[in-house]
């Protein structure tokens, strides 16, 4: 049902039907335009380019299978060679290291220093994430995480990118006391594993 304005005009003939496909569109296009602009800001200030922060942000919540050179390249959408600059960069700086697998010692893990994980805390506090969902309600939260998701997901499809999701929401995760099981590894898992990002990661099937 549309509202009238004090001069009787119908708000709904003004400002176009309520969640209409171009006023979602401008919605979604202002909210990535205004966290790519704090990144932006975030990185100068730091001496450093958005791809180094998204590495950061990825590093800081990937699993074992997921912190290597190779998963980064998958993630972030681009060349080897720049993601090979980049780590090099980051190593430079302090902020990464690169530790060899215990059972392949070929495989290199990339693992934040406390500088790194100290960068990566800041830049998720300076986007505020905690302070804009404390402004919803439990239900507001779960509405918009539903939406996302959905809109992620499509997204993902549509492009024909992996998912990167977080372990306990994958399809072949198992809950297990306070951790879980992996089905494809045929590994347990400790309680903050569940909660690593993971390249191998697959959404359950609706």
């Amino acid at each position: 049902m549309s509202k009238n304005t004090p001069d009787g005009e119908s708000l709904t003939h003004r400002q176009g039907p309520v969640g209409s496909e171009k006023e979602f569109e401008s919605t979604a296009l202002n909210l990535g335009e205004l966290f790519l602009h704090e990144t932006h800001r975030f990185a100068t200030r730091h001496r450093l380019d958005v791809v180094h922060l998204r590495a950061l942000s990825f590093l800081q919540q990937a699993n074992k299978y997921s912190d290597t050179s190779v998963a980064l390249v998958d993630h972030l959408g681009l060349t080897k060679g720049t993601v090979s600059k980049s780590i090099a960069l980051l190593a430079q700086r302090g902020l990464l290291r690169k530790v060899p697998d215990l059972v392949d010692r070929r495989r290199l893990h990339l693992q934040l220093t406390d500088a790194g994980q100290q960068t990566a805390q800041a830049f998720a506090e300076h986007l505020q994430w905690s302070r804009l969902t404390s402004l919803l309600t439990a239900e507001q939260r779960a509405a918009v995480d539903g939406a996302l998701k959905t809109i992620l997901r499509t997204s993902q499809q549509l492009n024909e990118r992996r998912t990167f999701g977080l372990c306990h929401t994958c399809r072949r995760f198992r809950p297990e006391g306070d951790g879980g099981f992996c089905l494809l590894t045929q590994e347990a898992l400790l309680p903050h594993q569940t909660h690593q990002r993971c390249r191998e990661h697959e959404p359950p099937e609706r």
